[in-house]
């Protein structure tokens, strides 16, 4: 069991395409029957968790993102699903760039990321507010949207 912090990002993510697969994918439905790869430790969130849950796609497993890239590359899978940040840094770290895939025109999940802390940590609840009150802090005075930019945070 957890506390959780007030939200203090939030990212939406997309799928990820072949080059040339870009006008067969313009809304969700489009993912059906297709292959979609997630690698071990990521989570599913949104209609592609709702097409895998009733079996709707089919799903390839590596350990890894960079496992993802290159079956996408090979045609092994048909789509990815992940952040704008994580799939540059990806391709980046496999010597490709952003213009060897395509981006969705729409957004797959928004998720939110918060501060986790356990309940059975003495104090736990004082943390939370603590970090909850520094983050509303940022947020009033236009620090937070100066920290976003400083690190370059990608929605």
């Amino acid at each position: 069991m957890f506390y959780y912090s007030a939200p203090f990002f939030t990212t939406k993510y997309f799928a990820w395409l072949r080059l040339g697969q870009i006008n067969t994918y313009t809304q969700a439905r489009d993912f059906l029957d297709k292959v979609y790869c997630y690698p071990r430790g990521y989570g599913v969130f949104g209609i592609i968790k709702e097409f895998l849950d009733n079996k709707l796609i089919r799903f390839e497993r590596p350990n890894n993102m960079q496992g993802c890239f290159k079956m996408l590359h090979i045609k092994r899978v048909d789509f990815i699903v992940t952040s704008t940040d994580t799939a540059l840094k990806v391709l980046q770290g496999l010597g490709k760039s952003s213009s060897d895939v395509q981006k969705s025109s729409f957004s797959v999940s928004k998720v939110s990321l918060h501060l986790l802390v356990s309940k059975q940590l003495p104090n736990a609840q004082v943390v939370i507010d603590t970090f909850n009150n520094g983050l509303n802090t940022l947020q009033e005075n236009g620090r937070y949207e100066a920290l976003i930019e400083e690190f370059d945070w990608k929605e």
